[in-house]
């Protein structure tokens, strides 16, 4: 099924600090890759996605639709990380961007936790 034209993509641009990812940045200490879609249909691949972030601890999917979800992360400390995914089917790709809520600097957590998720995934849904 194709995505309904949305006239860009939902995920924001990082803010200019030190605790945000995204893969919509091209350069720069924000960039991160697109995760690949692993599966045909690429409903499969994103549902399988989502499925494993669920499944991790500390995690709940606060938002979904189609070709787009929002999960929070509970860190061990109490803050809420908030991590989206956007199906690209055209470019064979599931866009992600993963920041903080609050502070400045999150010492690498969340590319750590993208890399996390990015390895979980290719894992159970090759």
């Amino acid at each position: 099924m194709a995505l309904p034209a949305r006239g860009g993509s939902r995920l924001d641009p990082c803010p200019p600090s030190f605790n945000c990812v995204t893969s919509l940045a091209k350069t720069g200490r924000q960039a991160i890759e697109p995760f690949n879609l692993l599966r045909d249909p690429w409903e499969e691949s994103f549902q399988c996605l989502k499925d494993v972030v669920r499944g991790m601890k500390g995690t709940r999917i606060a938002m979904e639709e189609e070709g787009y979800f929002h999960a929070e992360f509970k860190t061990l400390l109490g803050f809420v990380d908030d991590v989206e995914f956007e199906a690209e089917p055209s470019q064979k790709a599931i866009h992600v961007r993963s920041a903080s809520r609050l502070g400045y600097w999150d010492l690498g957590m969340n590319r750590r936790r993208v890399e996390g998720i990015r390895t979980a995934y290719e894992a159970a849904c090759h």
